[in-house]
């Protein structure tokens, strides 16, 4: 076996044990996948602010409100049109 054979060997084999690795470890693997996808969005939310010169953890704060708050207000808009849905004669939505 030549020795660039042998080196593209090592390499498939690398690259398989590590493709079975991350597949036996997939569900530990997944919260850390996450987090660093969120990291990389929210990059520009801390870096922006701060060359404007606003501190790094007001632009921290602002920018977790903005991640924590339109996921909640979307699910909120939906939880009340299921309840207008489900109760549609309750007078708390009656029309006056």
């Amino acid at each position: 076996m030549t020795p660039s054979r042998f080196a593209a060997a090592q390499w498939l084999f690398f690259a398989v044990a590590a493709a079975v690795l991350l597949y036996l470890l997939g569900p530990v693997h997944a919260p850390f996948v996450a987090a660093g996808i969120l990291a990389y969005i929210c990059s520009p939310l801390v870096q922006r602010p701060s060359v404007r010169e606003i501190p790094r953890a007001v632009a921290l704060v602002m920018g977790g409100f903005l991640l924590l708050a339109l996921p909640l207000s979307a699910v909120s808009l939906v939880a009340l049109r299921r309840c207008k849905a489900a109760y549609p004669a309750s007078s708390m939505y009656r029309k006056t």
